[in-house]
């Protein structure tokens, strides 16, 4: 079974009319079913300088409400920990919602409970530059949470809803794992000890995140993978065993990041090439429990933490 903590596929339904059953892009229900079990994190992306924010993210999570529903008997979308055990059981997809980027929000922390409401049950609080909450990782001299951002990391973890840190500003990140009483997420990121790209996490944040009991996902972003033009599966593997050498077991995944970018690692074209990683595992005589944890234990964990 694959959990996979971050797609972008909910913009291209929106954006490129993609079919969620069968497409040209990364990911799609018929190659995803290929998989003995799968759980997808789809994120409703807030571009930068959208006009009205909230309404977008309403408009994409509307449209991959109707997709689920067309293909019911092949997925299912949950909002609970028991939701998510019975659509495994009938060997369906398991859809989560989430928002990259707490512009969808507005300034008011009301719509958190709007979009709540609406089945989301993760918010990357950034993106790369700045909102109401906190400044992401393209600010030049961020700032860490701010009075809002503050109150919303309480609103969630009131809520049950998981915080995604991915993006965000080292200095917001910090003030996050100060305040939280809930384990966060930080969906799709590698690392910087591997990979000098400002989007991914040194070691000393890594390390927090095992502290705080948080999971970790491995993005499949060529220039998160490696500094060199291209990038291939060991590269992913580099970073994986990077974090289990940090003390990670318990905390990594995968976050691919698909649908989301351009530039995959040789090996590796869509979701169906999960069987890859898995196949290299088993030859690198990874135990199959570590295999599990990885591939889908550690985030089933976190999302029952909080479901």
């Amino acid at each position: 079974m694959i959990f996979d903590a971050h797609c972008d596929t909910l913009t291209a339904l929106v954006d490129d009319n993609y079919d969620l059953y069968q497409n040209s892009g990364h990911f799609d229900i018929h190659r995803a079913m290929q998989l003995g079990g799968h759980v997808q994190i789809f994120a409703a992306w807030v571009e930068p300088n959208c006009q009205n924010p909230f309404t977008r993210t309403v408009q994409k999570i509307e449209v991959v409400y109707k997709q689920i529903s067309a293909y019911k008997d092949y997925i299912c979308h949950v909002c609970n920990d028991e939701a998510l055990q019975n659509v495994l059981k009938d060997k369906r997809i398991a859809a989560i919602l989430s928002i990259e980027g707490g512009e969808a929000l507005n300034g008011n922390i009301e719509n958190l409970t709007y979009f709540y409401n609406k089945g989301v049950r993760m918010l990357g609080l950034t993106w790369n530059g700045h909102n109401e909450i906190a400044d992401g990782v393209g600010v030049l001299a961020p700032a860490g949470l701010s009075i809002f951002g503050k109150a919303l990391v309480q609103r969630m973890n009131a809520l049950g809803m998981v915080i995604d840190l991915s993006h965000i500003a080292k200095t917001g990140f910090w003030d996050v794992l100060e305040l939280t009483s809930r384990p966060v997420a930080v969906s799709h990121s590698n690392s910087f000890s591997i990979c000098s790209h400002v989007r991914n996490l040194s070691d000393q944040q890594f390390k927090a995140i095992v502290k705080n009991g948080g999971v970790v996902g491995v993005n499949f972003y060529t220039p998160f993978l490696s500094t060199d033009k291209m990038a291939c599966i060991d590269d992913i593997f580099k970073h994986i065993e990077h974090f289990l050498s940090l003390g990670g077991e318990n905390h990594i995944g995968f976050g691919a990041d698909f649908d989301g970018m351009a530039q995959l690692p040789q090996g590796i074209s869509g979701v169906e090439h999960y069987e890859r990683l898995v196949n290299e595992m088993v030859k690198r005589n990874y135990k199959i429990q570590l295999i599990d944890k990885i591939t889908h234990g550690n985030f089933m964990r976190l999302m029952q933490f909080n479901l």
